[in-house]
């Protein structure tokens, strides 16, 4: 009995297969239609949480890169609209080392006397220390100063105006083959300068510091529209400091 069941069985099987065989060659041959029992409609999400993580899953790519771009924009935007712009620098070029604390120092002196050239509502008066000490062993933060006084000369239009003292005067003349770096007679820090920046930083300034201007007839800052107004500021603060802070002697010769 149980052989004659799984004889049945057997056939049932063939059959089936049979069966299957030939609708697949009709289907071959084109007289019968396949029809897919298991549409696309069916395999897609119906919440809305669930489109949401279908389309992140195909387009994470996609979405990382784009939120990663946005914020980068972003970040730049709001730097760009926060940051405080300096309005001009100063540029302490010296063979004898100033210290950073020292030049805050001076930049309290001196805001009062600049005025808002980018027309941003802030006065900002930026130091820019390119001090070494003349005689000690070269060291990587003087070439990196020498490095930062030649780019800020060849180009950087907001640096106008620079403190050195006799050496590096002289030095930029015989750079220039005579001709004029610095226009116009510099200002020899007075002894109430000094004394004012020791009050507010504890440290005594190397002796014979000048303040003064550079040309920019004849360079590339001369095409820049920013430099000229900054050049023309940097004039009048110079003269407004020469009325508020009488001139020592000013000695262009050793």
């Amino acid at each position: 009995m149980a052989n004659k069941r799984k004889q049945n069985e057997i056939i049932r099987e063939q059959r089936r297969a049979y069966a299957e065989l030939m609708e697949l060659k009709k289907m071959e041959s084109g007289e019968i239609k396949a029809e897919n029992p298991h549409k696309l409609e069916d395999a897609m999400p119906k919440t809305f949480w669930g489109k949401v993580k279908n389309y992140a899953y195909h387009y994470k790519v996609l979405i990382i890169v784009s939120v990663f771009l946005i914020g980068l924009i972003s970040f730049g935007v709001y730097d760009y609209v926060t940051k405080v712009r300096p309005d001009i620098e100063v540029v302490v070029y010296t063979n004898h080392r100033i210290l950073d604390v020292q030049m805050e120092s001076f930049k309290e002196i001196l805001t009062p006397y600049c005025t808002d050239i980018n027309e941003d509502g802030v006065v900002e008066v930026t130091p820019i220390n390119c001090s070494v000490e003349k005689g000690s062993e070269s060291t990587q933060a003087d070439y990196l100063s020498s490095t930062k006084f030649s780019t800020l000369i060849a180009g950087d239009p907001q640096a106008i105006l620079f403190i050195l003292d006799k050496e590096s005067y002289q030095h930029l003349l015989s750079l220039t083959e005579g001709e004029t770096f610095i226009e116009g007679e510099p200002l020899m820090l007075n002894k109430e300068i000094y004394q004012k920046v020791k009050e507010k930083s504890g440290f005594d300034l190397p002796e014979g510091l000048m303040l003064c201007y550079r040309r920019i007839a004849g360079t590339l800052i001369e095409k820049d529209k920013s430099g000229e107004k900054v050049y023309e500021a940097a004039k009048v603060v110079l003269e407004n400091m020469k009325a508020e802070y009488p001139p020592e002697e000013f000695l262009a010769e050793e």
